[in-house]
């Protein structure tokens, strides 16, 4: 039986096709170059005592969603998370060091959860934004526990605040925008082109 995966027909859609693996390793290689870039205007955010950082955290989440949203496959989110946390260890993350790659695993399985458990729910866009707030759910408990545990930090005291900010921040970036960019991606005249090239 024939099933519409990514850009192009294969014979099960269980397997990620050759088009997949590259458009997944695309999407982690540009989600590690804008993180890093992103990342300069946290000394902005550092001033005040309420992270409002958190509120653009959707954007290491946006690359995972957007792998699910082109290739259609369960599980993509995880492998573009885990490409690039490996990426953002290896070039740019002096942070959280080999725990990077955890934190970046932890949203992609999260992510992964949200689109598998709503996958029946009639309204895509709210499925969408689910996703996106379940991808980020976590990502301040586990950023918070690295940082105390590893670099011997104090627990910050406003976590529930960071992940209301975080899980808007999910439902926003990842869920609505990501939503609305993996739909334009998949018009016709892009796939066309896509797969003509």
């Amino acid at each position: 039986m024939q099933k519409e995966t990514g850009f192009e027909q294969v014979a099960s859609h269980r397997h990620f096709a050759t088009l997949d693996l590259v458009v997944i390793a695309l999407l982690a290689a540009l989600g590690n170059i804008i993180s890093s870039l992103l990342d300069m205007l946290k000394p902005f955010f550092k001033a005040s005592p309420i992270p409002f950082f958190q509120l653009l955290g959707g954007y290491h989440l946006i690359w995972m969603a957007l792998g699910f949203g082109i290739t259609r496959k369960h599980g993509a989110p995880t492998f573009v998370a885990t490409i690039k946390g490996v990426l953002e260890f290896m070039f740019w993350d002096p942070f959280f060091g080999p725990w990077v790659i955890a934190l970046n695993l932890v949203e992609g399985l999260m992510l992964d959860a949200g689109f598998y458990a709503f996958r029946r729910l009639r309204s895509e866009r709210a499925r969408w934004i689910i996703a996106g707030s379940l991808g980020n759910l976590l990502q301040p408990l586990v950023s918070y526990t690295i940082v105390t545990y590893y670099l011997g930090r104090a627990f910050p005291e406003y976590l529930l605040v960071a992940t209301l900010f975080a899980v808007v921040s999910g439902a926003v970036i990842a869920g609505v925008l990501g939503y609305q960019l993996q739909k334009t991606v998949r018009r016709p005249d892009v796939q066309a082109f896509v797969s003509s090239g």
